[in-house]
């Protein structure tokens, strides 16, 4: 599983160097925010606060409005870079998808979790933005995987670890 983190406020950051290592937060035309940088995040900025209420907590934030078409160029490109690694990708929303990696070790020449890294660190590259890889025998376990780590985490659940793994993931 692949999920862009903080999708929408990392990719204005990549597309706009002035937003880089700033509080940033997208939904200024809805008055609400719809993405939150990390930055932005540590002053207690949350979903769906009010921009009022963003001032607030973080004066110096910058507040932007969504550029759809934007995010919908770098979601199109984050994709087809999945599709270098996997002839089977699904695009499961503009921000998070599944690759089958399963027997892809050898023309790799390279672990799971090394496959991962190495779309993790494309993405990065190429994009400018952070993502999080999870790595498991299910799409079910390979998204919380990624939802474990963030932001820039990889983390590989094998079948033999599930129960360990599960036991470590917050029921709500």
């Amino acid at each position: 599983h692949v999920d862009g983190n903080a999708f929408f406020a990392s990719v204005m950051q990549a597309a706009s160097p002035q937003y880089a290592n700033t509080p940033l937060v997208v939904g200024k035309e809805r008055g609400i925010a719809t993405a939150i940088s990390y930055e932005a995040r540590a002053y207690g900025v949350t979903r769906a606060m009010q921009m009022h209420e963003i001032r607030l907590l973080c004066p110096h934030c910058i507040l932007v409005e969504g550029d759809y078409e934007l995010f919908s160029l770098y979601s199109q490109r984050m994709f087809t870079i999945l599709r270098n690694y996997s002839p089977s990708v699904e695009e499961y929303s503009v921000d998070e998808g599944f690759a089958d990696i399963t027997g892809l070790r050898r023309p790799f020449h390279a672990t799971y979790e090394e496959i991962g890294r190495k779309i993790q660190n494309d993405i990065q590259q190429s994009l400018g933005i952070p993502i999080s890889i999870g790595i498991s025998i299910t799409k079910s376990l390979a998204k919380l995987a990624s939802e474990s780590k963030k932001p820039r985490g990889c983390t590989i659940v094998p079948g033999k670890n599930i129960e360990l793994f599960l036991a470590s993931v917050p029921i709500a």
